[in-house]
């Protein structure tokens, strides 16, 4: 069994050091699921959804279900944690060249820090100094 929350000497995905990290492979696959259901509570509608790989590729999976695909003009970045947001400002980056008309929000499991305006986090862990 993973832990969820895990202490000890951490290079993250961002290369920042930190003492813990959050290992989003020890949620289960009806956690995701919940976790996607809460999301999609706090978005607006949306008609596809793009994964931050590897980590959001299961959340991206489960907010499939919640995707109506009816031209509302949103498209869904996922992401398991956020840390610096910088993975998402670039796949951002890519879908609005791709998709220029589209509006793009983003959704996030945990974000460990301070979130842009158009990122949607179901817990905020913002570590204080």
């Amino acid at each position: 069994m993973r832990d969820l929350f895990e202490l000890g000497d951490f290079t993250l995905h961002s290369g920042a050091k930190s003492d813990w990290r959050i290992n989003e492979e020890a949620l289960s696959d009806k956690s995701i699921e919940a976790a996607a259901h809460l999301l999609s509570k706090r978005l607006p509608p949306f008609e596809d959804c793009y994964a931050i790989p590897d980590g959001g590729l299961r959340l991206c999976t489960a907010m499939h279900s919640f995707a109506a695909r009816t031209g509302f003009g949103t498209l869904l970045i996922c992401d398991d944690v956020l840390m610096t947001g910088w993975s998402m400002h670039v796949k951002r980056q890519e879908l609005l060249i791709s998709h220029p008309s589209k509006r793009i929000v983003g959704a996030v499991i945990f974000a460990r820090g301070p979130c842009a305006g158009w990122i949607t986090p179901l817990w905020n862990l913002k570590e204080t100094p």
